[in-house]
């Protein structure tokens, strides 16, 4: 049986997935309606959070801290590259700030499959689409 995501991808057994190009294309009428507002009333939209934790269906339940699933820091880092992707050329976009990044020291325990993204291939996504 197919599992419909927020986003509107049909997935098997509600797994998520690192086809950024699959969640790019879910993008599109979020993108699509946003750009819509921000024309309409004249502002630019900045996204005051945004983040995937690094487990296995991530992209199907992003806002799910405690999954319970195996890591996954290829689906994490695919979901930040298809948002990236899917809005930063727009010119309505200011930007978005990124839901959790741990600065500060801890011992590790839950790193493995929280939501930020320092130390793992999403961090290495950010730094490339930002030195563009």
């Amino acid at each position: 049986m197919a599992c419909p995501t927020p986003a509107g991808i049909q997935t098997p057994r509600c797994e998520g997935t690192t086809q950024v190009p699959a969640w790019q294309r879910a993008w599109e009428p979020i993108r699509a309606a946003m750009a819509a507002g921000s024309a309409r009333f004249d502002r630019k939209i900045l996204f005051t959070e945004a983040g995937y934790t690094s487990q296995e269906g991530t992209t199907t339940r992003p806002n799910d801290w405690m999954l319970g699933t195996p890591p996954s820091e290829s689906e994490q880092a695919a979901a930040y590259r298809a948002l990236l992707a899917a809005f930063s050329d727009e010119p309505w976009w200011e930007g978005v700030y990124w839901w959790v990044w741990n600065a500060l020291p801890d011992n590790g325990s839950d790193h493995a499959t929280n939501y930020s993204p320092r130390g793992k291939a999403a961090e290495g996504v950010i730094r490339e689409w930002w030195h563009r």
